[in-house]
């Protein structure tokens, strides 16, 4: 009975699936998902025209590449981020938070230290409250549209790894694709030799030059650059120790637990 009351997916204290409901967040992980499948698709295809074997062995690396993606995509977005349970309570060290957070849930301060009016319930050391998933979450890092979901203490290493991954993915493609630019500049100035070396290809389609490789080439640009800033600004946090709200708010007490 309480299994058919409590709903599938949501970020509920009851939900069985932890999934954040939102459409634009939804929106843009289906893009991700489908952006990732589009590029592997397409460099899969271009490596496996090439002759040696080792272009083979290399898409079968960026196959891999691509599938640690999603996974760790899958892991970012479907695990809980750390959301502080349904009636949590301070730990003894935390007295000063305690007699703050008592005193709000009395009703006596609405806003207070180690209170959360939002969601009317204690809020430990370092936890913040996200409005898109409507819980107080441990090491809030920020929300990310991206795998729509929180990043905090428990999915924060399935985040990086996700990045990580599309980062490897996009300095791959566009190295290979600028390869394939180069030899099809190659392939004009040396008409007769190189066009027997292609032709597997068309004679008026060289193998660099076509809507598809572009725009996998473009998007290999765009993301790559916004991983690279996204690997930066993590690696201030892993060595720190501090997440992106808790630098914002400087709360030093918070900062040393």
């Amino acid at each position: 009975d309480r299994l058919k009351k409590s709903p599938l997916c949501g970020t509920s204290h009851d939900a069985r699936i932890w999934l954040t409901l939102d459409c634009c967040g939804l929106t843009t992980a289906s893009v991700t998902w489908l952006l990732v499948l589009f590029s592997e698709m397409v460099v899969t295809k271009a490596l496996l025209k090439r002759k040696p074997l080792g272009f083979a062995a290399q898409a079968g690396l960026f196959n891999l590449v691509s599938i640690l993606a999603m996974i760790s995509h899958a892991r970012a977005m479907l695990s809980d981020p750390g959301a502080v349970p349904k009636g949590a309570e301070p730990l003894q060290r935390d007295s000063e938070r305690a007699k703050a957070a008592a005193a709000a849930k009395a009703g006596f301060r609405m806003r207070a230290k180690g209170w959360c009016h939002r969601c009317g319930s204690y809020k430990p050391p370092r936890a913040h409250h996200d409005s898109v998933t409507g819980r107080c979450v441990v090491k809030l890092d920020h929300y990310c549209p991206w795998t729509n979901n929180a990043i905090g203490v428990r999915n924060h290493k399935f985040f990086l790894l996700f990045i990580f991954y599309v980062f490897l993915m996009c300095l791959y493609t566009l190295g290979f694709f600028l390869f394939l630019l180069c030899e099809s500049l190659s392939a004009d100035a040396n008409t007769k030799f190189d066009r027997r070396r292609h032709k597997k290809y068309r004679d008026d389609e060289l193998p660099a030059v076509n809507a598809a490789n572009c725009a996998v080439a473009f998007f290999a640009v765009l993301f790559g650059l916004f991983t690279l800033c996204m690997l930066c600004d993590q690696w201030t946090v892993l060595t720190t120790n501090v997440a992106k709200i808790d630098r914002l708010k400087g709360d030093e007490d918070d900062l040393n637990i």
